[in-house]
């Protein structure tokens, strides 16, 4: 795939994201404003904030990627996914920050022990022309950077200076929105991996509305306090109880996701 053809269907797979996205965080313009006033403004600025995001990961994969500036990022961390989203995360914010491409080596990672790697599920992080772009102009060391901690994580707290005023007026968690925005693009599956979700999803008579809940147990004894599972269930039902109220006469369908079995025989009895 060239690299045009790269950028646009990035593009338009990014907008169908962005601009599908909600914004919970957000705050009105001004607090006496008329609501049809309101809502056409929130509109003009939710579609030229996403223009914006959409110029800063468009320039993230340039034509030329050999001789382009590039940031390694060795994805190595041992914990949980999350934990390994965070770390690509913070590699992508740097090189942003850095001006340069991320490129992203995973195959250490035990997610995906292949040499595939993160491709095997998720699109490549940087377009066709970061194949085999070998390491000119690349730093190559010090990027998650475990050991660093959080003075230099702090960093990520800086937004693109492109969108960064019109974005901490209007919406109430801007670094939330920010970061969502990169983890959106970072997170886009390879259609094998669509399909197989939407597999499952037919197979399990999976359907909206559904509140999907995820209770990790196993390996969070010693890090979290326990929590029932009439604690879960009781957002369930709040979420129900909201679609009620707006006269949303749906049924009750709950995803659980959990390292756990002895949780589904809980629900069930519970």
């Amino acid at each position: 795939m060239g690299h045009r053809n790269y950028n646009r269907d990035l593009s338009q797979q990014a907008q169908m994201t962005f601009t599908s996205s909600a914004w919970p965080g957000w705050s009105p313009p001004s607090k006496g404003c008329v609501n049809s006033w309101c809502d056409h403004t929130q509109v003009v600025l939710v579609l030229a904030m996403n223009k914006r995001v959409l110029a800063v990961l468009v320039k993230a994969n340039p034509a030329d990627c050999k001789s382009a500036p590039k940031l390694r990022c060795l994805l190595d961390n041992p914990s949980g996914l999350a934990a390994g989203a965070h770390d690509v995360l913070w590699c992508f914010v740097a090189a942003l920050q850095m001006g340069r491409t991320l490129i992203l080596n995973s195959t250490p990672w035990h997610y995906t022990p292949n040499d595939r790697g993160w491709t095997e599920v998720l699109q490549p992080v940087a377009g066709p022309s970061c194949e085999n772009a070998g390491s000119q102009n690349m730093v190559v060391d010090g990027y998650p950077g475990h050991e660093w901690g959080l003075k230099t994580r702090s960093r990520m707290r800086d937004l693109p200076a492109s969108f960064a005023k019109d974005l901490v007026a209007n919406h109430g968690e801007p670094y939330a929105w920010w970061y969502g925005q990169i983890l959106a693009y970072i997170f886009r599956l390879q259609n094998s991996t669509r399909k197989l979700i939407e597999d499952f999803k037919m197979k399990n008579d999976y359907k909206h509305p559904i509140v999907a809940i995820h209770i990790r147990r196993t390996d969070k004894k010693e890090e979290a306090a326990f929590h029932d599972v009439t604690e879960y269930m009781q957002h369930a039902e709040e979420f129900y109880s909201s679609l009620a109220l707006r006269g949303q006469q749906v049924q009750k369908r709950v995803f659980i996701a959990t390292d756990d079995p002895e949780v589904i025989t809980e629900i069930i009895q519970k």
